[in-house]
């Protein structure tokens, strides 16, 4: 059975996993473990307004159910590593902690590049992602 890919910057809703949390300089800080989003947080994030802008979720990638796929992958990001254009990769520099590496699809298409982008990037108005 094929194993399912994580997206690692879905919205916040019941079944979704929280992964990261939105520090000082605007950046995500991932998590250990992830934590599920069950109806009680999920209200409670919710209530306070836009919890994507304070925290990062993640939830099976839909593939053909998502405006970003490609049909072969997800365009996401792709466009966005199209569009950082000072990004400083380490080669040998240890990943950031993530709790979804293993299934995220981003790590799955672009390697190390994808966890370079990732911390920088939230979603902006539900559907649109912001660097």
């Amino acid at each position: 059975m094929k194993e399912l890919k994580m997206c690692p910057i879905t919205k916040c809703e019941p079944g979704a996993k929280l992964i990261g949390v939105k520090i000082d300089n605007d950046v995500f800080d991932f998590l250990k473990e992830n934590i599920m989003v069950d109806e009680d947080l999920f209200d409670v994030m919710t209530a306070v307004s836009n919890p994507e802008k304070r925290f990062r979720f993640s939830n099976v990638c839909l593939e053909t159910g998502c405006k970003h796929w490609t049909g072969a992958a997800c365009g996401c990001v792709g466009k966005v590593l199209k569009n950082v254009e000072d990004l400083t990769l380490k080669k040998d520099a240890i990943l950031p902690q993530c709790s979804i590496r293993e299934r995220c699809r981003w790590f799955y298409q672009e390697g190390r590049m994808a966890c370079d982008v990732c911390p920088l990037l939230a979603i902006k108005d539900k559907d649109l992602l912001e660097v």
